[in-house]
């Protein structure tokens, strides 16, 4: 038992030098974590005006970023490598005490599975983004965790505890609410059973009556939604969706990863299941169909990254079933090897995302470049904010005689009126990103 728990131990201690070895010096930022980071600027006034006025998105990420990011900012740590880092340490967080809280209730075995999957599969590649995935997913497992302990001592304590995480997750993600309110159907089905439904009447209660002062401020800036947010949804997206949690840059490694998980999660639920763990396993489908419904009846926006707030759910799950397996000697390497080549590959994308970052604003500080554009708004604002942030001015002028384009190759096409040279493809920066030279 001992040392199950320093294996367990070591493992979240690899996860954190692993994800903090990648973030460290990545400036790659997209559109998204962008909107991040302009939302976190200015005053706590301004930000709590701006919530007031016209935010859309639950609050509470922005909050805690903000306060770290200001912290940091003391000394002197860059905003864009602060922000990433916050969403480690949340994912870090996640793994460590969720381990540690899975050791407890489920066994040494469960823990170790839980911090293998977790560490596999895409996952980990939202917990280096400057968004609420981290924190939503965090709090998203704690709820879930402490209904399990519901279910097998209904303590006042754990309802309290659940209906705070509860609480937090909602304040988090719209789709953690989507997450949890599976849950709370099968509470209520417990309790009916059981004769006892005052707990879950009351902690119904004071999460509706805590969420209720963002549901009216949501439904007063609903005109602040962009309505040009559109995503299609057909047989061939949704099935993108539901991959997407285990996409490793690699399709044949992540249709591989893919099959093994879904292959493993059917054959354990039907032998070892019981109630709570098909709740977990079959949340991120539950999930999946109640975007669908919504996006058909109200507007088409339901995105795969919308299921990682359960997606840690889904493989606490999953651990606690590969732990009632029999022989787990030989399952538990072979999910260890995994772990690491998933983690190495991905680990070699994001140093090429890292070192793309790195060239585009070697080509910003160039004094041989004159001017440097970008083809589209969103890539434009990015820059906008390299310039700002890092103080670069490259209006330059003298012997200086470049003009540079950049373009989203996976999504734009040059201008056909440009007579253009290809300098540099394949850089990443949120995406691949082309760079042409401009003869004039």
């Amino acid at each position: 038992m001992k040392n199950e728990k320093r294996l367990n131990l070591l493992l979240c201690c690899y996860i954190g030098v692993l994800l903090f070895s990648m973030v460290y010096g990545n400036y790659s930022i997209w559109q998204d974590e962008l909107f991040t980071l302009n939302a976190i600027q200015g005053t706590y006034q301004q930000f709590m005006e701006t919530i007031v006025a016209d935010f859309v998105h639950p609050p509470l990420y922005y909050l805690l970023l903000k306060g770290w990011n200001d912290c940091l900012r003391v000394v002197g740590l860059n905003p864009i490598v602060a922000a990433k880092l916050f969403s480690i340490v949340l994912f870090v967080v996640a793994i460590v005490f969720g381990s540690k809280k899975i050791l407890k209730e489920y066994g040494e075995t469960a823990a170790l599975y839980f911090v293998c999957f977790a560490c596999m599969t895409q996952a980990i590649g939202y917990a280096v983004e400057i968004r609420m995935y981290s924190l939503s997913a965090c709090c998203t497992l704690f709820a879930y965790l402490y209904a399990g302990d519901i279910l097998r001592h209904e303590t006042e304590k754990n309802w309290i505890l659940f209906t705070v995480f509860s609480i937090l997750a909602a304040y988090t993600h719209y789709f953690a609410v989507v997450s949890l309110s599976f849950v709370y159907f099968y509470l209520l089905y417990v309790g009916w059973k059981r004769k006892n439904v005052k707990p879950w009447v009351l902690c119904f209660g004071m999460t509706c009556i805590a969420y209720m002062p963002w549901l009216i401020t949501m439904f007063m800036n609903r005109n602040h939604m962009q309505h040009d947010f559109y995503q299609p949804i057909t047989i061939v997206h949704v099935g993108r969706f539901v991959i997407l949690p285990f996409f490793n840059h690699n399709a044949l490694l992540t249709v591989f990863v893919f099959a093994l998980f879904m292959s493993i999660t059917i054959g354990l639920t039907n032998k070892y299941g019981d109630a709570f763990t098909k709740v977990c396993c079959f949340n991120c489908l539950y999930d999946c169909i109640i975007g669908v419904v919504l996006s058909l009846t109200l507007h088409k926006f339901f995105n795969g990254k919308y299921l990682l707030p359960g997606f840690m759910v889904y493989l606490l799950g999953l651990a606690i079933l590969v732990s009632r397996m029999k022989r787990q000697t030989y399952v538990k390497q072979i999910v260890c090897v995994l772990m690491v080549l998933c983690s190495m590959q991905y680990g070699i994308f994001e140093y090429k995302e890292m070192n793309g970052a790195r060239q585009v604003l070697a080509i910003l500080n160039d004094p041989e470049v004159k001017e440097v554009q970008a083809a589209n708004k969103q890539l434009d604002e990015i820059l906008t904010y390299y310039r700002n942030v890092f103080g670069i001015d490259d209006s330059r002028s003298g012997e200086a005689n470049k003009k540079l384009v950049m373009i989203y190759s996976d999504f734009d096409t040059l201008d056909p009126s440009f007579n253009a040279r290809l300098l540099n493809d394949g850089i990443y920066c949120g995406a691949r990103i082309s760079v042409y030279e401009i003869k004039e």
